[in-house]
C-alpha cells in the first residue's frame, strides 16, 4: 500500500529491502488504502510475465516451487519452501 510491503503474522510488520538486504520493522497496524494492481505475474516452472507494461517474460525455475506470491506494480513478492526469504522480482525499465 502506498508502495510500501507488509507482512501480517502475530502481528504486522512493515518489509523494507533494497540490494544491500532486508530488515522487518514493527508498525502498529496495517495501513487502509486501495489495493495494488500486480503488473507481473509468476506462472507454473517459475516464469515471470509482464501483463501490463513494455511485455516480455523472464524464466525464474527457482521459483516454480512458490508457496505464495504478492504484486504491486511492477514489482512480486515472491516465497518458496526452500527458504525463508521473500524473494522480489520488479521490472526495472
Amino acid at each position: 500500500m502506498g508502495g510500501r510491503w507488509y507482512a501480517v503474522a502475530d502481528r504486522t510488520w512493515e518489509v523494507v529491502a533494497d540490494r544491500f538486504g532486508a530488515a522487518l520493522r514493527p508498525v502498529p497496524d496495517l495501513p487502509s488504502g486501495p489495493p495494488g494492481v500486480a503488473e507481473l505475474a509468476l506462472r507454473p516452472g517459475g516464469l515471470v510475465v509482464d501483463e501490463r507494461g513494455p511485455g516480455g517474460s523472464l524464466a525464474l525455475p527457482e521459483l516454480a516451487s512458490a508457496t505464495s506470491v504478492a504484486g504491486h506494480g511492477g514489482t512480486l513478492a515472491v516465497t518458496t519452501a526452500l527458504s525463508h526469504a521473500v524473494v522480489f522480482v520488479a521490472r526495472t525499465t
